[in-house]
Protein backbone atom coordinates (compact mmCIF):
# COMPACT_ATOMS: atom_id res chain seq x y z
CA UNK A 1 0.00 0.00 0.00
CA UNK A 2 1.27 3.46 -0.92
CA UNK A 3 2.16 5.31 2.28
CA UNK A 4 1.42 8.67 0.60
CA UNK A 5 -2.15 7.61 -0.15
CA UNK A 6 -2.56 6.48 3.43
CA UNK A 7 -1.25 9.83 4.69
CA UNK A 8 -3.64 11.65 2.39
CA UNK A 9 -6.55 9.60 3.73
CA UNK A 10 -5.43 10.33 7.30
CA UNK A 11 -5.38 14.10 6.77
CA UNK A 12 -8.72 14.12 4.95
CA UNK A 13 -10.27 12.12 7.79
CA UNK A 14 -8.61 14.23 10.49
CA UNK A 15 -9.70 17.55 8.95
CA UNK A 16 -12.98 16.29 7.43
CA UNK A 17 -11.97 18.24 4.38
CA UNK A 18 -10.26 17.54 1.04
CA UNK A 19 -9.25 21.20 0.79
CA UNK A 20 -7.56 21.31 4.19
CA UNK A 21 -5.80 18.03 3.51
CA UNK A 22 -4.48 19.40 0.22
CA UNK A 23 -3.17 22.51 2.00
CA UNK A 24 -1.52 20.40 4.73
CA UNK A 25 0.18 18.12 2.20
CA UNK A 26 1.08 20.95 -0.20
CA UNK A 27 -0.67 19.27 -3.13
CA UNK A 28 -3.70 20.16 -5.23
CA UNK A 29 -7.23 19.18 -4.25
CA UNK A 30 -7.67 17.07 -7.41
CA UNK A 31 -4.51 15.13 -6.37
CA UNK A 32 -6.12 14.45 -2.98
CA UNK A 33 -9.33 13.27 -4.64
CA UNK A 34 -7.35 11.01 -6.98
CA UNK A 35 -5.43 9.40 -4.12
CA UNK A 36 -8.57 8.71 -2.10
CA UNK A 37 -10.30 7.23 -5.13
CA UNK A 38 -7.28 4.99 -5.83
CA UNK A 39 -7.20 3.87 -2.19
CA UNK A 40 -10.90 2.99 -2.22
CA UNK A 41 -10.45 1.00 -5.43
CA UNK A 42 -7.50 -0.84 -3.96
CA UNK A 43 -9.43 -1.73 -0.78
CA UNK A 44 -12.68 -2.27 -2.69
CA UNK A 45 -14.68 -0.18 -0.27
CA UNK A 46 -16.05 3.31 0.32
CA UNK A 47 -14.15 5.31 2.92
CA UNK A 48 -16.17 8.53 3.00
CA UNK A 49 -19.79 9.53 2.50
CA UNK A 50 -21.02 13.03 1.79
CA UNK A 51 -23.99 14.75 3.39
CA UNK A 52 -24.39 18.15 1.83
CA UNK A 53 -21.02 19.88 1.87
CA UNK A 54 -19.70 17.77 4.73
CA UNK A 55 -17.88 14.42 4.58
CA UNK A 56 -17.99 11.64 7.14
CA UNK A 57 -16.05 8.41 7.57
CA UNK A 58 -17.86 5.19 6.81
CA UNK A 59 -17.51 2.21 9.14
CA UNK A 60 -14.69 0.91 6.93
CA UNK A 61 -13.12 4.36 6.95
CA UNK A 62 -13.06 4.43 10.75
CA UNK A 63 -11.29 1.06 10.80
CA UNK A 64 -8.71 2.23 8.27
CA UNK A 65 -8.14 5.46 10.21
CA UNK A 66 -6.87 3.52 13.23
CA UNK A 67 -4.42 1.58 11.08
CA UNK A 68 -3.40 4.73 9.22
CA UNK A 69 -2.63 6.47 12.51
CA UNK A 70 -0.53 3.52 13.71
CA UNK A 71 1.33 3.29 10.41
CA UNK A 72 2.15 7.01 10.32
CA UNK A 73 3.33 6.96 13.95
CA UNK A 74 5.43 3.89 13.21
CA UNK A 75 7.02 5.62 10.24
CA UNK A 76 7.90 8.60 12.46
CA UNK A 77 9.35 6.25 15.08
CA UNK A 78 11.49 4.48 12.46
CA UNK A 79 12.85 7.79 11.19
CA UNK A 80 13.60 8.94 14.75
CA UNK A 81 15.40 5.71 15.64
CA UNK A 82 17.62 5.75 12.58
CA UNK A 83 18.34 9.46 13.01
CA UNK A 84 19.51 8.68 16.54
CA UNK A 85 21.55 5.72 15.33
CA UNK A 86 23.28 7.74 12.65
CA UNK A 87 23.99 10.46 15.20
CA UNK A 88 25.27 7.94 17.80
CA UNK A 89 22.45 8.90 20.17
CA UNK A 90 21.22 5.36 20.55
CA UNK A 91 22.30 1.84 19.64
CA UNK A 92 24.53 -1.09 20.55
CA UNK A 93 27.98 -2.16 19.38
CA UNK A 94 29.45 -5.62 19.86
CA UNK A 95 33.25 -5.66 19.80
CA UNK A 96 35.48 -8.68 19.41
CA UNK A 97 39.07 -8.34 20.62
CA UNK A 98 42.12 -10.44 21.37
CA UNK A 99 43.11 -11.04 24.97
CA UNK A 100 46.03 -8.60 25.06
CA UNK A 101 44.09 -5.81 23.33
CA UNK A 102 40.98 -6.49 25.41
CA UNK A 103 43.00 -6.32 28.62
CA UNK A 104 45.38 -3.43 28.01
CA UNK A 105 43.95 -1.34 25.19
CA UNK A 106 40.15 -1.44 25.18
CA UNK A 107 39.34 -0.37 28.76
CA UNK A 108 40.78 3.14 28.32
CA UNK A 109 39.37 3.59 24.80
CA UNK A 110 35.92 2.30 25.76
CA UNK A 111 35.87 4.61 28.75
CA UNK A 112 36.50 7.57 26.47
CA UNK A 113 33.81 6.40 24.04
CA UNK A 114 31.21 5.92 26.78
CA UNK A 115 31.92 9.38 28.16
CA UNK A 116 31.24 10.88 24.73
CA UNK A 117 28.32 8.61 23.73
CA UNK A 118 26.63 7.42 26.96
CA UNK A 119 23.51 6.20 25.11
CA UNK A 120 25.44 3.61 23.08
CA UNK A 121 25.62 0.16 24.67
CA UNK A 122 28.89 -1.73 24.21
CA UNK A 123 29.42 -5.46 24.57
CA UNK A 124 32.83 -7.14 24.24
CA UNK A 125 33.86 -10.68 23.37
CA UNK A 126 37.46 -11.58 24.15
CA UNK A 127 39.13 -14.48 22.33
CA UNK A 128 42.22 -15.32 20.29
CA UNK A 129 42.77 -13.71 16.89
CA UNK A 130 41.38 -16.61 14.87
CA UNK A 131 38.19 -16.85 16.92
CA UNK A 132 37.67 -13.08 16.90
CA UNK A 133 37.83 -13.07 13.09
CA UNK A 134 35.39 -16.00 12.97
CA UNK A 135 33.00 -13.99 15.15
CA UNK A 136 33.13 -11.22 12.56
CA UNK A 137 32.59 -13.58 9.62
CA UNK A 138 29.61 -15.18 11.35
CA UNK A 139 28.06 -11.79 12.23
CA UNK A 140 28.43 -12.29 15.98
CA UNK A 141 30.38 -9.03 16.41
CA UNK A 142 30.22 -5.69 14.61
CA UNK A 143 33.94 -4.95 14.80
CA UNK A 144 36.94 -7.18 15.44
CA UNK A 145 40.17 -5.76 16.86
CA UNK A 146 43.34 -7.76 16.47
CA UNK A 147 47.06 -7.14 16.29
CA UNK A 148 47.49 -9.67 13.49
CA UNK A 149 45.93 -9.37 10.04
CA UNK A 150 48.48 -10.99 7.72
CA UNK A 151 46.21 -13.99 7.10
CA UNK A 152 42.98 -11.98 6.90
CA UNK A 153 40.02 -13.64 5.22
CA UNK A 154 39.36 -12.23 1.73
CA UNK A 155 35.80 -11.32 2.79
CA UNK A 156 37.07 -9.00 5.52
CA UNK A 157 38.64 -5.57 5.32
CA UNK A 158 41.27 -4.36 7.78
CA UNK A 159 42.10 -0.77 8.68
CA UNK A 160 45.00 0.40 10.81
CA UNK A 161 43.63 1.98 13.96
CA UNK A 162 46.56 2.10 16.34
CA UNK A 163 50.32 1.59 16.50
CA UNK A 164 52.22 0.84 19.66
CA UNK A 165 55.77 0.81 20.91
CA UNK A 166 57.26 -2.38 22.32
CA UNK A 167 60.41 -2.20 24.44
CA UNK A 168 62.23 -5.50 24.86
CA UNK A 169 64.20 -5.87 28.09
CA UNK A 170 66.32 -8.98 28.47
CA UNK A 171 69.55 -10.19 29.99
CA UNK A 172 72.16 -11.20 27.43
CA UNK A 173 74.27 -14.32 27.91
CA UNK A 174 77.46 -12.22 28.08
CA UNK A 175 76.02 -10.06 30.86
CA UNK A 176 74.55 -12.67 33.20
CA UNK A 177 77.53 -12.41 35.53
CA UNK A 178 77.49 -8.60 35.68
CA UNK A 179 75.60 -6.43 38.13
CA UNK A 180 72.73 -4.18 37.05
CA UNK A 181 74.92 -1.07 37.44
CA UNK A 182 77.62 -2.60 35.27
CA UNK A 183 75.12 -3.51 32.57
CA UNK A 184 73.76 0.05 32.42
CA UNK A 185 77.23 1.36 31.58
CA UNK A 186 77.52 -0.82 28.49
CA UNK A 187 76.12 0.63 25.27
CA UNK A 188 75.61 -0.73 21.76
CA UNK A 189 75.00 -4.31 22.88
CA UNK A 190 73.99 -6.89 20.28
CA UNK A 191 71.68 -9.49 21.90
CA UNK A 192 72.29 -13.14 21.11
CA UNK A 193 69.21 -14.76 22.54
CA UNK A 194 65.88 -13.57 23.95
CA UNK A 195 63.26 -15.57 25.83
CA UNK A 196 59.67 -14.73 24.77
CA UNK A 197 56.94 -15.19 27.39
CA UNK A 198 53.82 -14.10 25.48
CA UNK A 199 52.80 -17.59 24.41
CA UNK A 200 49.47 -18.00 22.62
CA UNK A 201 49.04 -14.39 21.51
CA UNK A 202 49.11 -12.79 18.07
CA UNK A 203 51.70 -10.30 19.21
CA UNK A 204 54.05 -13.18 19.97
CA UNK A 205 54.05 -14.09 16.28
CA UNK A 206 54.79 -10.49 15.33
CA UNK A 207 57.68 -10.33 17.80
CA UNK A 208 59.10 -13.67 16.69
CA UNK A 209 59.04 -12.59 13.05
CA UNK A 210 60.84 -9.34 13.86
CA UNK A 211 63.46 -10.95 16.09
CA UNK A 212 64.12 -13.70 13.58
CA UNK A 213 64.66 -11.09 10.87
CA UNK A 214 67.30 -9.53 13.15
CA UNK A 215 68.89 -12.98 13.61
CA UNK A 216 67.96 -13.23 17.27
CA UNK A 217 67.35 -16.81 18.43
CA UNK A 218 64.05 -17.43 20.24
CA UNK A 219 64.25 -20.03 23.00
CA UNK A 220 61.56 -22.20 24.58
CA UNK A 221 59.49 -19.60 26.45
CA UNK A 222 61.41 -19.87 29.71
CA UNK A 223 62.20 -17.05 32.13
CA UNK A 224 65.87 -17.93 32.58
CA UNK A 225 67.04 -14.55 31.34
CA UNK A 226 64.31 -12.39 32.86
CA UNK A 227 62.65 -11.16 29.64
CA UNK A 228 60.04 -8.43 29.99
CA UNK A 229 57.96 -6.50 27.46
CA UNK A 230 56.87 -2.99 28.39
CA UNK A 231 53.78 -1.93 26.44
CA UNK A 232 53.06 1.74 25.90
CA UNK A 233 49.44 2.35 24.93
CA UNK A 234 48.70 5.84 23.66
Amino acid sequence: MDINKLKTFYHVAKNASFTKAAYKLCITQPAVTSRIKSLEENLRTCLFRRIGRKIFLTHEGKILLEYARKTINLEKEIKTIFTELSGLQKGKIILGATRVIGTYFLPQKLGQFRAKYPQIGILTRIENSTQVMNFLLEGEVDIAISGKTDDLNKNLEAKLYHTEKLVLNTIIDDLKSKTIKERKKIKGLQPKRADVILAGTAILQVIMTRLNSDKITISDMSLRHGLMFDRFWK
